[in-house]
């Protein structure tokens, strides 16, 4: 998985480079490949098809995180960036410090961790169906940017030195 997960990042960043493809559709792409790979590990009985679904998460989790950090710079902007960042960084502990306790409570009282694979595939798949909106929501980030930019001022300041 580190493997494909290496060349995967740097081939989906060179392709979100190339103007026939977007950023955002290759990430959407990564995340919804991401979930049905997490939906179909119960299903997987031998290490071939374990090995198989590792590849193309692999795969997928370098399309995901070779663009999140430039998708955050478009759709929050440059002023915001390290904001948005901290907020997501923020978001992604507390679902790693969550979710595998709940996945060991969920086993524990289901008897088995299919549900949770079947659950957190489900999440992945409807977090890149959510994302889709960022279209209707960008037209109106690009108006506020517009009055913004308008808006800032430069401040010049002279300093003069007395001999």
């Amino acid at each position: 998985m580190a493997i494909t997960s290496f060349i995967s990042r740097n081939v989906f960043c060179k392709l979100g480079d190339l103007r026939y493809f977007k950023r955002f559709h290759l990430y959407q792409g990564g995340v919804t490949i991401y979930g049905l790979c997490v939906l179909c590990l119960p299903l997987a009985r031998s290490f071939t098809s374990v090995l198989a679904i590792f590849i193309v998460l692999g795969l997928t989790e370098g399309a995901m995180l070779g663009q999140l950090s430039l998708l955050v710079l478009e759709c929050c902007g440059k002023h915001k960036v390290n904001q948005a960042w901290g907020y997501i960084i923020f978001f992604t502990g507390v679902s790693f410090g969550i979710g595998s306790p709940m996945a060991g409570l969920m086993a524990d009282k289901l008897g088995s961790y299919n549900v949770t694979f079947y659950t957190a595939g489900a999440i992945l798949i409807a977090g890149a169906s959510i994302i889709s909106l960022k279209a209707f929501v960008k037209q109106q980030t690009e108006d506020a940017e517009e009055t913004e930019s308008y808006d800032e001022e430069l401040l010049v300041t002279e300093k003069l030195t007395v001999v």
